[in-house]
């Protein structure tokens, strides 16, 4: 009797320390997992050449976003968004298009599928519902584009940009295999004005050279999604992954996400407008210079030409001061600059366009001829020019020399899938 009580304690004993050794054990792994980065798949390598395709003459395209793609010029009657944009320049075109719009102002793609934000407080609790024409009529899309936060470096962890461009690419591609998805490369903030947005000091900004070191972070986005393979967030789903379980959600690749760079033709943009070629003409309707502060709502117009200064500690000048002395576009309203004016709407819209169909917008005039017969008069693009700039204010030499920049970066940028 005494020896079997005996083994009663020692193996209660036993049982304790093992159950004290599991808690103290599954406590590390949940500490660590709290800790640590969840587990991402390595980015997929996608031959561009051999996904490169030829131009499409009808489309219907799903997009999701914020207000870089529902956005219109109030100062401009009837002006169009981005989405109306593209359908306006396909109809110019004789082209078919047809769009769905899942867009609300300032949301990102976490907050149209789940209805909140992960790293702030904003809730859209009836966003998710809007996905069933997706979930329901999926097959019947050739596109779907998205969009996130912007500046995309400080949404990317966050708001786990890469899962939920998972989640939308699997969906449409689980019902249709051979639609393509894009992610739109975003403008930022002209004149940094977003205080959340991590730009530093206003007088440093470089507005190009970040929009060129967030290329690689749209990139990277593109590249995990398309794995299908990306882990849920939260610290079950990461226990999940440390451990090798398998993933919740995702699909098998199918091809991969293409890119709609509309900040990199900013980038050219600016580089074409501080040197330009001997064919390039920037100017409004009026004769007015057309400068970078005309792509935006309402930015400043004088912003100081010597401007970034080089880092610098403390105020080498007095920023604020010179800031509240500047001029906005449109005096009398509201400061903006970020969401597209009129004309930005134009020049993405041109780069949607030109990837979306994967066609040339190029709408140069003829080469003169000393054949009479050879109709060289005749200049089949000069109504839609002359329709873009009575449009926009841009002059008919601007427009064609936007159509010749857009369609000279997205035709040489792989990510693009033009083939040509």
């Amino acid at each position: 009797m005494v020896g079997a009580a005996m083994g009663t304690r020692t193996a209660r004993r036993i049982a304790i320390s093992l159950t004290g050794l599991a808690l103290t054990v599954g406590a590390a792994v949940v500490g660590y997992a709290s800790v640590t980065d969840t587990p991402m798949p390595a980015p997929a390598e996608t031959d561009w050449e051999s996904v490169a395709a030829g131009p499409t003459d009808e489309l219907d395209v799903y997009w999701v976003g914020h207000s870089l793609f529902n956005h219109r010029d109030p100062t401009v009657e009837g002006a169009p968004n981005l989405m109306e944009e593209v359908g306006r320049l396909a109809e110019s075109a004789g082209l078919d298009y047809g769009s769905y719009d899942n867009t609300l102002y300032g949301i990102t793609l976490s907050l149209a599928l789940r209805g909140k934000a992960h790293s702030y407080g904003r809730r859209e609790p009836d966003l998710p519902a809007r996905l069933e024409e997706l979930t329901t009529n999926g097959a019947a899309y050739d596109a779907l584009v998205l969009v996130d936060g912007v500046p995309i470096r400080h949404a990317e962890q966050p708001e786990h940009s890469a899962y939920y461009t998972m989640r939308l690419y699997c969906e449409l591609k689980e019902q249709n295999p051979d639609a393509r998805v894009y992610l739109y490369e975003g403008p930022i903030h002209l004149q940094a004005s977003d205080p959340e947005g991590g730009f530093g000091p206003r007088d440093e900004f470089g507005w190009t050279s970040w929009m060129e070191e967030d290329r690689e972070v749209w990139e990277r986005i593109a590249d995990r999604a398309v794995t299908g393979d990306v882990p849920t967030p939260g610290l079950g789903p990461r226990l999940r992954a440390i451990l090798g379980k398998a993933r919740e959600d995702g699909c098998e690749p199918s091809g991969p996400i293409f890119m709609i760079p509309t900040a990199t033709v900013y980038v050219h943009l600016a580089e074409r407008m501080a040197e330009p070629g001997p064919n390039d003409v920037f100017e409004l309707a009026n004769g007015e210079r057309f400068t970078l502060a005309h792509l935006f709502q309402n930015p400043y117009v004088d912003w100081p030409e010597d401007w970034p200064l080089p880092p610098h500690e403390g105020p080498s000048v007095d920023e604020a001061a010179i800031i509240d002395g500047l001029t906005k576009l449109h005096p009398d309203d509201e400061y903006d600059d970020v969401h597209p004016s009129r004309i930005g709407s134009y020049v993405s819209g041109l780069t949607a366009f030109s990837v979306l169909y994967r066609r040339s917008p190029v709408l140069d005039p003829p080469v003169p001829s000393d054949d009479a017969d050879a109709g060289a008069a005749n200049d089949p693009g000069a109504a839609i020019v002359e329709a873009d700039a009575a449009a926009t204010g841009l002059s008919p030499a601007t427009v064609r020399t936007l159509r010749r920049l857009v369609w000279n970066v997205v035709r040489t940028d792989p990510r693009t899938g033009i083939d040509g």
